[in-house]
């Protein structure tokens, strides 16, 4: 599923398994909403096409999507709710 940068408004996804464009949100912004819930894990990886977001949650919750500021991710990284 792929999200518009431009959403301003309150959106909900619901889904078990994701895909968005890493360039439509700032990292900040997206770990803040998948720590809500203690089963979200967020996967960050840099492909040679695109720098992408793979999420794996029941629910994500994007408020006042912000200007794209982050563009790539160095290596691979892993992230987990606490």
């Amino acid at each position: 599923m792929r999200l518009a940068s431009n959403v301003t408004s309150p959106a909900r996804i619901r889904a078990t398994s994701f895909t968005c464009r890493l360039t439509n949100y700032t990292l900040e912004l997206v770990k803040k909403e998948l720590n809500r819930d203690q089963h979200d894990e967020i996967m960050y990886r840099n492909s040679n096409v695109s720098s992408r977001l793979t999420c794996k949650t029941s629910e994500v919750s994007l408020e006042s999507v912000s200007k794209p500021t982050l563009s790539n991710c160095s290596s691979l990284s892993h992230y987990k709710a606490e």
